[in-house]
């Protein structure tokens, strides 16, 4: 399995969707498809899903993504759009739930626990 990539994992899971640093932003210039693309090669490998499962996940990822988006653009205090995308986030998982398996899941959720770790200590930096 490939190691974490911090820097395209944070839009990925939404953990620090309105991130001021340069990756970040880089990333979130590219298209809701384009990150969903990105982010659907990275489970497949990550999480050895099936073809379907693959399609299944792209669907789920371009949503959130697409809604990233708007948000994104909509006026709104940092506040709510962070609230938003946390809803955003629970709502995705809920729906990857029902198309990965417990192991796949599992090991999905255990990824972005790693991510917040590390996020947390580069931002304690």
């Amino acid at each position: 399995m490939n190691s974490l990539k911090p820097k395209y994992l944070l839009v990925f899971f939404f953990i620090i969707p309105l991130a001021s640093n340069a990756q970040a932003k880089e990333w979130m210039e590219k298209t809701p498809e384009e990150r969903s693309e990105k982010l659907t090669s990275w489970m497949e490998s990550e999480l050895e899903l099936t073809p379907d499962q693959k399609d299944q996940a792209y669907e789920v990822n371009l949503k959130y993504a697409q809604k990233g988006e708007e948000l994104k653009n909509s006026s709104g205090r940092k506040v709510e759009k962070f609230r938003t995308i946390k809803e955003y986030g629970k709502a995705k998982d809920k729906e990857l739930k029902e198309i990965f398996n417990t192991d796949q899941f599992d090991s999905y959720l255990n990824k972005k626990d790693e991510l917040r770790k590390i996020m947390k200590e580069k931002k304690a930096d």
